[in-house]
């Protein structure tokens, strides 16, 4: 999940906006702080003035995924994405979200966020799934922008996508986007962006902070029959990490046993306003071995922060969190096989 911070959050040093996640005190890979067992984390203006394709009126099948970030680059014509595929709607879109496909209902996203559009994923293309007819070309545009930046392996795993805008501003912030897995199937995910009064390069960010969610909690990273009291590592709201997972290596290697039995005992702090503030503290403390404030929310969130960062902005990343940036960099970009949309990305953020 990631999120725009609330106005008390904001600091100079703040490059992005604030990820959120509220997560229960686990361990990278060792035992919980004082002995207990690890506790399980928290889980429609047309653009007038793009072309309609084909494959937006329904004339015929979506395009399969290309084989390549530089192909489907071929059919992603401009970034920025056209100023009125971020304006904000007036009225309802009238859309709404496909029923008995195993994802929370969408009113979760928040109590003043509305669905602009909702679609699902067929041969790696859209098809509206949420009663209106087409896909709109700015959702086209966006979706080809998603398609470069997951890693290829994963694509299948992304089967809706729901574009939401309107504020929703609480002590965490305003959402920006999520990915939640199907209760039916662990490998099937929707996500969630908000494009209303999101500038070009948060956006990239946003994307890139969601594919390391889908890459570092996906089924093949995690195993699900684990209870509260039984996770030996580490448990996520996806489930138990696995011994060899992406994410357990990477609080190994850049986490050490102090700092996280520090943060665990502020996350095991139950009033939402001390555990802010005190993380708000942590950060401060500890400012240089995380890439954005709310890095420290949870070891899900450090991970996809550093991700974004490294595949976003690369060379250009900020010195905190250098480390953990390195370490993307070093240790995880070919695994992730994410190298070739990852500089996609980075060439489209020097545009922004």
């Amino acid at each position: 999940m990631r999120t725009r911070p609330p106005r008390w959050a904001l600091r100079a040093a703040v490059v992005v906006a604030l990820v959120t996640l509220t997560a229960q005190a686990g361990s990278p890979g060792h035992a919980s702080p004082d002995g207990a067992a690890p506790a399980t984390a928290a889980a429609t203006s047309a653009a007038a003035a793009l072309p309609t394709t084909s494959a937006a009126r329904g004339s015929k099948p979506p395009a399969p995924f290309a084989a390549s970030a530089d192909d489907v680059l071929s059919r992603q014509p401009s970034w920025p994405l056209p100023a009125d595929c971020s304006a904000r709607q007036s009225t309802p879109s009238r859309a709404r979200a496909p029923l008995g496909d195993g994802f929370s209902p969408i009113t979760t996203l928040g109590a003043h966020l509305r669905i602009r559009r909702a679609y699902t994923v067929y041969a790696g293309g859209l098809t509206p799934g949420d009663g209106l007819p087409d896909v709109r070309p700015c959702d086209q545009l966006l979706w080809d922008t998603i398609t470069i930046a997951v890693p290829k392996d994963l694509r299948a795993q992304i089967t809706e996508l729901v574009i939401f805008d309107g504020r929703d501003s609480n002590q965490a912030g305003e959402l920006l986007g999520e990915v939640e897995p199907s209760v039916h199937d662990h490998a099937r995910w929707r996500l969630s962006l908000r494009v209303d009064d999101t500038d070009p390069h948060e956006l990239l960010i946003t994307i890139a902070h969601e594919i390391a969610h889908l890459i570092s909690l996906g089924p093949d990273q995690v195993a699900y029959s684990y209870t509260d009291d039984e996770c030996p590592t580490y448990l996520t709201f996806t489930g138990c990490l696995n011994t060899s997972s992406m994410l357990l290596t990477f609080l190994d290697d850049t986490w050490s046993m102090p700092l996280f039995r520090e943060w665990a005992r502020i996350d095991a702090v139950d009033s939402d306003t001390t555990r802010l503030s005190r993380l708000d503290a942590f950060y401060d403390k500890h400012h240089r071995q995380f890439v954005t404030p709310y890095a420290v929310t949870s070891p899900e969130e450090d991970f996809a922060e550093s991700y974004a960062s490294w595949c976003v902005d690369g060379d250009q990343a900020g010195v905190d969190g250098a480390d953990k940036v390195q370490w993307m960099a070093d240790s995880a970009a070919v695994a992730l096989g994410s190298v070739d949309g990852c500089r996609v990305l980075r060439d489209l953020a020097r545009r922004s």
